[in-house]
């Protein structure tokens, strides 16, 4: 579904406009090269801050038992909490700073002022290699793009589980896309079948 790089897990959220119910649709995603591993997907109310769904989605995706190395999130992420979080499964935080961020988490204690003191410190003096890591959730923008681009950004059922399902179907649609344009373009082989044959 969403490309990212070797071990790289990216954390976003689509918003789709749905009337009159509205939905976010926050997506995790982990591929390795043409492995994909199961999206963990959280469905709340459009109008829901994501920063309470990141510890959450972390904790599924390394319950999954996908390694991850790197988490790359925007800044509506940017909290100690989450960064730890994401420090404690064993991969680096990559959220950005905010302007009005300052070193010292000030009411926090432990391990948690230490990992946002080193983070900060990491992307004041290294930006461009902090950076470089960050840009990498770029490739996850550009497929929610071509999703919306393709297939429309707007749900039209009127269900909350009809919606869950069309946006999924659409994100099934821009897989067999990027399947048959693979196939067409890099003259991959794809071989559909072939495990439940043998399986059988």
């Amino acid at each position: 579904m969403l490309f990212s790089c070797l071990g790289l897990c990216l954390i976003n959220r689509v918003c789709l406009k749905i009337p009159p119910f509205a939905q976010k649709i926050i997506l995790t995603d982990k591929r390795r090269m043409f492995r994909q591993a199961p999206v963990i997907r959280t469905v709340s109310d459009g109008y829901a801050h994501d920063y309470s769904f990141f510890k959450g989605l972390v904790d599924k995706t390394a319950a999954s038992g996908f390694q991850m190395k790197e988490v790359s999130a925007d800044k509506g992420y940017l909290g100690a909490s989450n960064m730890l979080a994401t420090l404690q499964h064993g991969a680096i935080p990559y959220i950005p700073f905010k302007t009005n961020s300052v070193p010292d988490s000030r009411g926090s204690y432990g391990p948690k002022s230490e990992l946002w003191t080193k983070m900060y410190h990491f992307y004041a003096l290294h930006r461009a290699e902090f950076l470089e890591h960050y840009h990498k959730r770029s490739n996850v923008e550009t497929t929610f793009h071509m999703i919306k681009a393709k297939f429309g950004q707007r749900l039209r059922s009127r269900t909350l589980t009809a919606q869950i399902n069309e946006a999924l179907c659409k994100v099934l649609c821009h897989n067999l896309c990027c399947v048959i344009q693979s196939v067409h373009e890099l003259g991959i082989e794809a071989a559909f079948g072939e495990e439940t044959q043998s399986a059988s």
